[in-house]
């Protein structure tokens, strides 16, 4: 047994992909001042760099498993503000 066509009338409030999602059919515009892959790399190098500059990540990556590790023992919400309040009078003995 064949499908049966649908009559025009049937199928014409269900408009084409094309019709729908016009923005998939043609290239975006691009915008002025675009950067090469490569321009975009250099920049967030130097951006990254900045940033450890400003934080040393592994010391701060530390101090987050520490605090993790102290707050897995805590039970109620008491404990769990007195851990954290305790753990940021000793953050300088990370070196921040």
């Amino acid at each position: 047994m064949q499908p049966q066509p649908v009559p025009p009338t049937a199928a014409s409030h269900w408009p084409a992909l094309s019709q729908r999602y016009p923005q998939q059919q043609q290239e975006p515009p691009k915008p002025q001042g675009t950067m090469t892959t490569a321009e975009t790399l250099a920049q967030l190098s130097q951006a990254c760099n900045r940033l450890d500059q400003l934080v040393d990540l592994s010391k701060m990556l530390k101090a987050v498993v520490d605090l993790t590790t102290l707050l897995e023992g805590c039970t109620d919400p008491t404990s769990k503000f007195m851990t954290v309040f305790e753990f940021t009078q000793n953050l300088h003995t990370y070196g921040f």
